[in-house]
């Protein structure tokens, strides 16, 4: 009885070994190549993961390498610009001319990996169903948001490279109204 009774803790433990080790799902890391500003205005980008942050001169474009950890899905939903506040890996905040950070004119810029063709409980349905994305959301202090998504070639991929541009809508710059817009292009390696 003993001997029966240890084979199946045995065999039980091994299938539990067995399938935690299949259901781990390989994560892509996410790194920002660059970064381009096509706006009038200097921008602060803030990697609030890493705690860091560079200048980003209006009309430049710059090279760097960082890489997104510990990323999540954000929902759209009633609250997106407190969930953004407390959770988005990047904040873009406006300059102002003597230098310090504006207080009242910044978005929030969420990028993660998810699997495509699902509701992830907002109620969009990005990508076709079996495929890997990258989702891109983007929500201003006024409440606009933009998402985006891009589908992976090859859901074996290790790293996803990502470059990002800002713009602001001529118009908006004419009224002065700081509304910037983010979008991006992918490279998987």
């Amino acid at each position: 009885m003993k001997k029966c009774l240890a084979l199946i803790l045995f065999l039980c433990s091994s299938f539990q070994v067995s399938f935690a080790d299949e259901s781990v799902e390989k994560i892509p890391c996410l790194i920002i190549k660059s970064v381009t500003n096509y706006s009038p205005y200097d921008l602060a980008f803030i990697d609030r993961s890493n705690n860091w942050y560079f200048i980003l001169k209006a009309e430049s474009k710059v090279g760097i390498s960082c890489c997104i950890e510990d990323y999540e899905n954000i929902v759209i939903a009633n609250d997106l610009f407190e969930k953004m506040h407390e959770y988005a890996q990047v904040a873009i905040v406006k300059m102002e001319q003597n230098g310090e950070l504006s207080n009242n004119n910044g978005s929030f810029l969420n990028m993660n990996v998810m699997p495509g063709g699902i509701d992830d409980g907002s109620g969009f349905v990005t990508g076709p169903v079996d495929s890997t994305i990258v989702k891109f959301l983007m929500v201003a202090s006024d409440g606009s948001c933009t998402m985006s998504a891009a589908t992976l070639k090859d859901h074996e991929c290790n790293e996803i490279e990502i470059h990002i541009s800002f713009s602001i809508d001529p118009e908006n710059v004419r009224n002065n109204i700081f509304r910037i817009q983010g979008s991006f292009e992918i490279e998987e390696k």
